[in-house]
């Protein structure tokens, strides 16, 4: 069983998990509506959901537009640059090269002289967002002086941004411009980011589509603009689309048939134990697509070194307790000795005992954490193979992992 490829998909062949309609509605919303001001969609969802997989699958479902011209894809990928000022200069050059050819030779360059403007003065960004643009909204204000000053051009940027607007306000076609893995820059960087696109970056007939987790973007606003919150992005973005979650049972059958492919079919005696423990313990953590994938890597690579000395089932419920909560690892690695050996009939130890060990164990976690299914269980499946174990695998493990 090789690796499985944690790269994004491409086409609705490649869809395990159901983005594909999802996929298919958003590219009609942004094929169909209208963008005289310019209009800002955003993808949510957590980290390894398939953001980019549903970016990817968007541009598929438009690819008979973009061939025919109608709209024109630009892809900028953020987390390639950092700061305030190389952001800025790099996504407005990439804003021209797209847009140039749909531009008069004398403000061909337009766009990467706004983009100049801007690097050069990254502390006045923020003031930006208050400028005015005719026709374009509330983009820029008072700073336009200083922009000019600190640029030395004749023209400022808000003349710039307006030449630029003129223009493809008469535009037949849209432009879209899809910028993915904002959740992977710094706050500042994303912060930037976001500015861009609420102020200088506003243009008719430019549709963008943002991909992040929202959670995180918010996170970030509330902590260098208290008084904003969530607020703030709702003053960017029109209009949200949130990934679907996947199928729990696509996710389940991903993992069983690379167990399969890695273990060996479990023999009919140790099927219906595999199977208690899969879903008692490996199922709850298992949650997106990249669960799914760094779990089946994980098995991939280290079950080889242990394959003939531990229970198959206790190994991969080890390898996603590891993954999703490694506190929880580290503790049940810890005390082995307590939770390793055989349970015999004469073993008197009351029940209570029993529990109260696993209840120290569960302290070091986290109380929310203490509380959810995970731990849960974790506790009630190691109390029910206790009594059945030869040798638990945590002792035989423990070699390995330490």
């Amino acid at each position: 069983m090789g690796l499985t490829n944690d790269t994004p998909i491409d086409f609705p062949s490649e869809d395990l998990f159901g983005l594909s309609p999802f996929a298919r509605a958003v590219s009609a919303a942004s094929r169909n509506m209208p963008a005289p001001s310019g209009v800002v969609l955003a993808i949510n969802g957590a980290w390894g959901s398939g953001k980019s997989s549903a970016v990817n699958l968007i541009r598929h479902y438009l690819s008979d537009a973009i061939d025919s011209g109608d709209i024109v894809p630009v892809w900028f990928n953020p987390w390639w640059f950092a700061g305030s000022d190389t952001l800025a200069l790099s996504f407005f050059t990439e804003l021209n090269i797209a847009l140039g050819p749909s531009l008069p030779k004398d403000i061909r360059n337009s766009l990467s002289a706004i983009g100049q403007g801007v690097s050069s003065v990254g502390p006045l960004l923020a003031a930006g967002a208050n400028l005015k643009i005719p026709g374009v909204g509330p983009v820029i204000t008072g700073a336009t002086k200083l922009f000019a000053k600190f640029t030395h051009r004749k023209i400022t940027v808000e003349g710039e941004h307006t030449r630029i607007a003129e223009v493809l306000r008469a535009q037949p076609r849209k432009f879209l411009v899809i910028v993915d893995d904002i959740d992977r820059l710094s706050p500042d960087d994303a912060l930037t980011m976001f500015r861009l696109v609420k102020s200088v970056g506003r243009l008719p007939n430019v549709i963008y589509l943002l991909a992040f987790d929202r959670a995180l973007a918010e996170r970030a606003v509330s902590e260098r603009f208290p008084s904003e919150g969530a607020g703030y992005l709702d003053k960017i973005i029109q209009a949200s689309f949130d990934i679907p979650p996947p199928s729990p049972d696509a996710l389940r059958h991903q993992v069983l048939s690379a167990s399969a492919g890695v273990f060996g079919e479990p023999d009919e005696v140790a099927i219906v134990r595999f199977m208690n423990v899969f879903y008692d313990v490996v199922a709850p953590a298992i949650r997106t697509p990249r669960d799914a994938v760094r779990l089946i890597n994980t098995i991939s690579t280290t079950w080889p070194a242990v394959a003939n000395n531990v229970d198959r089932a206790d190994f991969l419920a080890l390898a996603a307790i590891r993954l999703s909560s490694p506190d929880i690892y580290r503790a049940i690695r810890d005390r082995g000795g307590e939770l390793c050996g055989v349970r015999t009939q004469s073993d008197h130890r009351a029940d209570a005992e029993i529990k109260s060990s696993y209840d120290r164990m569960l302290c070091l976690m986290p109380l929310e954490e203490r509380e959810g299914i995970v731990a849960q269980t974790i506790a009630a499946t190691f109390s029910a193979t206790r009594c059945c174990m030869e040798q638990h695998l945590v002792l035989r493990y423990q070699r390995v992992a330490a």
